[in-house]
């Protein structure tokens, strides 16, 4: 069995684009 699935990889998937938005906004934003 595969330890992750592919709505585990979704998950963490959308998790890493939204922190990398807020990363990315809040550079943009503070420049």
């Amino acid at each position: 069995h595969q330890s992750l699935d592919l709505p585990a990889l979704v998950g963490l998937g959308l998790i890493l684009a939204g922190v990398l938005v807020i990363h990315l906004f809040s550079k943009s934003v503070a420049h």
